[in-house]
């Protein structure tokens, strides 16, 4: 049974062994000996051949990866007795410059998730923004959502300072053509409707009193024929 466990978790992670896995562990300082005759440069040209489409669209060099990443070694080996406490945030700030080209490949491998929660946990909260009663959310705003929930600090340690004087430094904002001052709030049509019906009401009244006068003037008529 147990050799049967053993050679199915083998057989789960054997790309570990081989390939971009394996070859990621270059950024682990931890795996470097101390010989520095002993190198990673098959893992190199591996990460290099595999990401080849992704760094030259970001403006970097492939080609120089072998020679900066022997260089790097070299200088690292040299100037840092203790690797195992060295990070690569201090490499990038003191050797960006010289190696611009192997300290981005280090940049992507260090950005590859090891898992999918953090893919799970964003569309959960994506689900939770853009809900059945915000399904008209355009994409972009659904984007900002999202950072503001993501990457925000929580309710407990967000200072507003910084994000009301931004406000209130933005200068006036225009409004909308069709806001109208409060108070009378009757669009155009509404007061077409009211003007046309007054309009109605009006001449309704001028009928009834030329009637009333028509009806007067012909009983005035009919009396004087009488008294004849």
């Amino acid at each position: 049974m147990l050799n049967s466990l053993e050679e199915s978790l083998e057989n789960r992670f054997a790309d570990t062994k081989e390939g971009v896995v394996h070859a990621s562990q270059i950024v682990n300082f931890k795996l470097w000996l101390k010989d520095s005759n002993e190198d990673f440069d098959d893992h190199v040209a591996t990460l290099g051949n595999h990401f080849r489409p992704v760094l030259e669209q970001a403006g970097v060099d492939v080609d120089l990866l072998d020679t900066e990443w022997t260089m790097l070694k070299a200088v690292l080996y040299k100037r840092h007795a203790n690797l195992q406490d060295l990070t690569w945030e201090v490499v990038n700030t003191a050797y960006g410059d010289r190696f611009p080209n192997i300290l981005s490949l280090v940049d992507l491998v260090l950005t590859l998730p090891a898992s999918s929660a953090d893919c799970e946990r964003g569309f959960n909260h994506m689900k939770m923004i853009k809900s059945d009663w915000r399904s008209k959310l355009r994409s972009d705003r659904v984007t900002d959502l999202m950072l503001i929930l993501l990457h925000s600090p929580s309710i407990e340690t967000f200072d507003p300072t910084e994000a009301i004087h931004r406000w209130n430094s933005s200068g006036a904002r225009t409004k909308r053509p069709e806001t109208v001052p409060y108070g009378c709030r009757e669009t155009s049509g509404s007061q077409a409707v009211h003007t046309s019906q007054e309009s109605d009401s009006e001449s309704e009244v001028s009928d009834t009193e030329s009637e009333v006068t028509d009806t007067v003037a012909d009983d005035s008529d009919d009396e004087s024929g009488r008294e004849d």
